[in-house]
């Protein structure tokens, strides 16, 4: 398991406290999304009873402050994955107050989600790469991929998402086998649930006139004609799709004359 880029839209949420009235601190980050090991910029607002609370905010690690107006302020935050805290001090004229803050993933109702069409080819040696988007939120190690044939060859993180490599079963069959990916650090959250559709090449050859047309429709498909030689010999190269049992053949004649006929792809 591994993991890629983060939507990190994050709200926060944070409270810390003195003997006077409890103090609020809220932030986020601006500017959009931030990915696992990047840095961007959050805003604060501290809150003392509702209202901006004026002061000079610290943090403990000695990062930078700078502050935009009452009770408002932005720093800078590098993103690990699922939360980061911003732990400080906001000196006002009645003291220093300790702050904290955590920003989190935001429950944004981002999932892990499969391609609606994936596609490969039944007994290939190669892996299948199959893209699996994902908000980025926690850690890839946290995210857990099956299939229900073949294995899970490679689980990566590029800039755009996960990338899955699935090694298919070396049957030179068409089918379609089930995907599911799971965020462990979501619990509750719905798997993701895909399909990946093998196609199974094969060739339909036709022995006729010569200079008979050749055409031949699949699943709804029809296929570019060939032109049977001297010989009287054609071959038809069709990728089947699992469920696609059947064929139509349509033969076209120098003289005219055609017929269609229904055969089994393969058989």
């Amino acid at each position: 398991m591994m993991a890629p880029p983060f939507a990190i839209a994050a709200w926060l949420a944070g409270s810390c406290s003195a003997e006077a009235a409890d103090i609020e601190a809220r932030i986020e980050v601006t500017g959009g999304t931030l990915a696992v090991g990047e840095r961007g910029t959050a805003s604060m607002v501290v809150l003392e009873d509702g209202r901006p609370l004026s002061g000079v905010l610290t943090r403990l690690d000695g990062r930078p402050v700078t502050a935009l107006g009452p009770g408002r302020y932005t720093t800078e935050v590098t993103w690990y994955g699922s939360s980061w805290e911003f732990s400080g001090t906001l000196t006002t004229v009645d003291g220093e107050r300790a702050v904290r803050a955590k920003l989190q993933r935001s429950p944004s109702g981002e999932t892990l989600e499969w391609p609606v069409r994936i596609v490969g080819t039944a007994g290939s040696e190669d892996a299948v790469a199959v893209d699996l988007s994902w908000p980025g939120q926690g850690t890839i190690e946290a995210i857990w991929v099956a299939t229900g044939a073949g294995r899970v060859e490679s689980l990566r993180q590029e800039v755009d998402g996960l990338k899955v490599g699935v090694s298919v079963p070396p049957d030179p069959f068409p089918r379609a086998i089930p995907l599911l990916a799971i965020d462990a650090s979501s619990p509750g959250s719905e798997p993701a649930l895909g399909v990946l559709v093998l196609r199974a090449r094969t060739q339909i050859p036709v022995r006729t006139t010569p200079g008979t047309v050749v055409t031949v429709e699949v699943g709804g498909r029809v296929l570019p004609s060939v032109t049977a030689d001297e010989s009287g010999v054609a071959s038809v190269s069709v990728w089947v799709r699992p469920g696609e049992t059947t064929a139509r053949l349509r033969l076209a004649d120098p003289a005219g004359d055609s017929n269609t006929s229904t055969i089994r792809p393969g058989g």
